[in-house]
């Protein structure tokens, strides 16, 4: 009886959860719809001014993705007209510490084209949404923060330096900078999406206010990676994750090595280089406990995601792979550098790299990632988002070797609103995505 009114209590909590997320979704479409036709003479855009979202980027691959997907998502939660898309960051070489990162310009900027399918994302937001988007004409490098009163440096990162999006005759009106005073590390740590709208809508009407109308406005935003990060659980984010696509090229080379691999696999986030901070004395008993709690063993191949032969450290990977077979936990090791050509390997930029890494790992059919690495947690989540992989085959934070509950307690924090119920994956089979 207690149970049975426990279980009660829970699917109650559910319900309410998933009403108050229908509704919040139902209220941020209608919202997105007036926005768009907002005009008192019915002119919508033309009468209002057309709004455009721009936004930078930080750090790695993972962190520049959740930038695109939430940025996507606040742009179709306003409803603007147009977002404006940072270009791709990519490194010389993994072998560097966070300090080095911090200090010097040492992320340049690539083309979007090389890790997103712009084309592709281009007709798929205007066909759904109404909303165009574009690769930034322009950019500076700075680490200025984006606090004008600050001294304190922030992350190098390209900022949009022209007014003047694609399209427009005219430069438009600068709305200011989508920022949260004293905000913990690098980004916007709005506490939900609802408070980021808000704020980015205060803005645009204060700068409607202030120039009357004008062609178009522009609201810049920094890197919106730890924002909303849960884009699997059927909410705003998901719909903004829906609408990202890969490059062609990174996808071909993806499909190759699960290809060779050639039956389903499980997969390792080995996020040891030098910026991560880990010791390998600490991390690889965890690596092997957590593998070992979800039964690893040597009748599966396992892929290991890792950027020590970027920059030719085999003599790490090799003592990792000897003690991953001594352990029992895989047939057989594959590496992107076991399927790819040296010359595909030369061609391709450091975040490309990750890329195929993650994609990859998106198809294992159990994933152990490393300790607070947001490319462990994107993986995670493209599982579930792709494939229907349950988190539960996954396990994130490897010192406490339990599985995820269904609260969605994530080390990046959770936003109720984000979600419209706790995960409960459809039926999928892993052979199914391990061919893809």
């Amino acid at each position: 009886m207690v149970a049975a009114r426990r279980h009660g209590g829970r699917l109650s909590r559910v319900l309410r959860l998933l009403v108050l997320s229908l509704a919040a979704a139902l209220a941020w479409k209608a919202a997105s719809v007036a926005w768009q036709q907002e005009g008192a003479d019915g002119g919508g855009a033309a009468a209002r001014g057309r709004t455009y979202l721009s936004y930078t980027t930080i750090f790695g691959l993972s962190n520049q993705l959740y930038s695109h997907v939430n940025a996507l998502a606040l742009a179709y939660a306003m409803g603007v007209d147009g977002v404006i898309m940072p270009p791709a960051q990519a490194r010389e070489t993994f072998n560097h510490t966070l300090e080095e990162l911090m200090s010097k310009p040492l992320m340049t900027p690539r083309p979007l084209g090389t890790l997103l399918d712009l084309r592709k994302m281009q007709a798929h937001w205007r066909r759904n949404y109404g909303i165009a988007l574009q690769e930034a004409r322009s950019v500076a490098l700075t680490d200025a923060h984006p606090d004008a009163d600050s001294e304190a440096r922030f992350p190098w990162r390209p900022v949009l330096d022209s007014l003047r999006p694609v399209g427009e005759r005219a430069d438009c009106v600068d709305a200011g900078t989508l920022w949260v005073p004293k905000s913990p590390k690098f980004f916007p740590r709005f506490s939900s999406l609802l408070d980021a709208l808000a704020a980015a809508r205060g803005m645009v009407a204060a700068a409607r206010r202030k120039h009357g109308v004008k062609p178009c406005i522009i609201l810049r935003s920094e890197a919106l990676f730890h924002a909303w990060p849960l884009v699997s659980t059927k909410g705003i984010t998901t719909i903004a994750a829906n609408g990202v696509f890969f490059s062609p090229e990174v996808e071909v080379a993806v499909g190759r090595i699960a290809g060779a691999i050639g039956q389903p696999f499980n997969g390792l986030h080995l996020r040891l280089e030098p910026d991560m901070g880990l010791k390998e004395e600490e991390m690889m008993p965890s690596f092997f406990k957590g593998m070992s709690v979800l039964r690893f063993n040597t009748s599966t191949p396992l892929y290991v995601a890792s950027g020590l032969l970027s920059y030719d450290d085999t003599d790490s990977m090799e003592r990792y792979t000897k003690m991953l077979k001594a352990e029992g936990l895989c047939s057989d090791l594959w590496v992107k550098e076991r399927v790819l050509e040296k010359s595909e390997l030369a061609g391709l930029h450091s975040e490309q790299l990750a890329l195929v890494d993650l994609l990859v790992l998106s198809r294992s059919a159990k994933l152990v990632g490393t300790r607070d690495s947001s490319f462990s947690l994107l993986a995670r989540e493209l599982r579930l988002l792709q494939y229907g992989l349950g988190r539960r085959s996954v396990q994130l934070r490897l010192g406490a070797i339990k599985k995820l509950p269904a609260k969605l307690r994530d080390p990046y924090g959770f936003d109720p609103f984000m979600a419209l119920m706790p995960e409960k994956p459809p039926a999928a089979t892993a052979a199914a995505a391990a061919a893809g």
